[in-house]
């Protein structure tokens, strides 16, 4: 009778162990909500996952909360933007949060994973607030998230060996779908290749670089600085020159001086997500982009 309790209770104690380290679930923290929507769909369950920045935000100028020490403090994964995005905000939380596990393949940088465009070939303060590294919204061009998508899937697997096989399903119907959907943006985006537009700043570099469309001019003066009365007489020559019909605004900028070049002369002012949750249908990374072509198309 005691060797059958005895036995019964080691049972228990197996059992339960074994339920609790299937229920410690792999920690992510996102620098950007794109990252932690791209994680999910990889993911599933497997993970826990949340995004530091909120959508609306300005990524280049996030104020950093004491409550971002305590998520990283208890992260087993930090998956970044890169490009020197974060360099303002994600280095001093990290020093702050003092966790070893964000070290080594703790952390993630995606720009690795990606060809970068517009390397400044000199850095000056007369330029503005140029990137050393180049353009870091690389995201923003539909094709790059496939590398991010397997480097996210990649670094799961290494640091969660346990749940490879969900990690590789997510990746292969994450991928199915994606597909699927660019060859649905590409025809939406055809009717566009070719022309030229504006941007207030030059955010959308890869989206329109991906799908042949020529951003000729920017709203802001220069990266980081507002336009003058000089500048928008300027701008205004540009636009004529180059037949512009579409000025690109962001969400996070203020569009006053782009509403009063669009109303002036006639041409259509679109407004812009550049993240997951920037806008209505934007809640995922698939949403997003469907959301950025039916604005650009929509007559």
């Amino acid at each position: 009778m005691k060797k059958t309790l005895i036995q019964l209770t080691l049972a228990t104690l197996v059992t339960l162990t074994s339920a609790s380290t299937h229920a410690q679930k792999l920690k992510v923290i996102a620098a950007y909500p794109y990252i932690a929507s791209i994680t999910q769909e990889i993911a599933g369950n497997s993970v826990d996952i949340e995004s530091l920045a909120n959508a609306k935000w300005d990524p280049h100028f996030i104020t950093a909360r004491p409550s971002f020490i305590a998520k990283l403090r208890n992260a087993d994964l930090l998956i970044t933007n890169g490009a020197e995005l974060e360099i303002g905000w994600i280095p001093p939380l990290v020093n702050q949060a003092k966790n070893l596990k964000l070290g080594g393949d703790g952390t993630l940088d995606l720009s690795r994973y990606v060809d970068l465009q517009e390397i400044p070939q000199e850095i000056s303060r007369k330029m503005g607030d140029v990137h050393p590294s180049g353009n870091p919204h690389f995201h923003l061009d539909p094709y790059n998230v496939i590398p991010i998508a397997k480097a996210i899937s990649s670094r799961l697997i290494k640091l969660d060996s346990a749940n490879t096989a969900n990690y590789e399903h997510g990746l292969k119907i994450f991928l199915q779908k994606w597909n699927e959907h660019l060859q649905n943006w590409e025809k939406s985006m055809a009717s566009l290749k070719g022309q030229n537009v504006v941007q207030y700043h030059n955010l959308f570099h890869y989206f329109l670089h991906r799908f042949q469309i020529s951003s000729v001019a920017t709203v802001e003066r220069l990266p980081g600085i507002p336009p003058t009365a000089e500048h928008m007489i300027d701008l205004e020559k540009q636009i004529k020159n180059n037949h512009v019909n579409i000025v690109i605004q962001d969400i996070y900028h203020p569009d006053n001086a782009a509403k009063i070049i669009t109303q002036k002369l006639g041409l259509k002012l679109v407004y812009l997500p550049h993240d997951v949750g920037a806008a209505s249908h934007t809640e995922n990374i698939f949403a997003l982009f469907d959301e950025i072509v039916r604005l650009m198309t929509h007559d």
